[in-house]
């Protein structure tokens, strides 16, 4: 009878903990590696993740590898994007699962240098009055 009692109590005991096993991890974790364009690791670059599922953002910053990792994620669609100061803004859209461990490397490119010259009011004063110095000049030499 003890016996039967010891067995019983042992597979309440498995099915209980195999009940446990089963619900399974609810979140994700989205993790990368960001490299420039010589594949050479990116630190700094702030990763953001947006998604309907979440209240807000949440981001990360690259580690001296290029590495990053957001945890805790609920299932759903997630707009992933990278931003690092002189490189081009990168976005990326996923689909995470639960339980997933969704690797997202990027490859992020050299921004576009644009340049512009601006001129001011002081610089055209000084070109009107030089042209105005040169038809006086002019105007001088003419009366000779």
């Amino acid at each position: 009878m003890l016996r039967s009692r010891v067995l019983i109590f042992a597979l309440a005991a498995v099915l209980a903990a195999s009940s446990v096993f089963a619900q399974g991890n609810p979140t994700g974790t989205i993790t990368g590696h960001v490299v420039d364009p010589d594949n050479l690791a990116l630190p700094g670059v702030t990763v953001t993740v947006a998604s309907p599922m979440l209240q807000g953002l949440r981001t990360a910053v690259t580690s001296a590898n290029g590495d990053y990792i957001i945890p805790f994620l609920p299932a759903g669609d997630y707009t992933v994007t990278f931003e690092l100061q002189g490189f081009a803004k990168a976005t990326e859209t996923i689909g995470l699962k639960m339980a997933d461990r969704l690797p997202v490397n990027v490859k992020l490119t050299l921004a576009s240098v644009t340049e512009s010259v601006t001129v001011s009011n002081g610089s055209s004063f000084l070109l009107k009055s030089g042209i105005r110095s040169a038809l006086e000049i002019g105007a001088v030499s003419s009366h000779r």
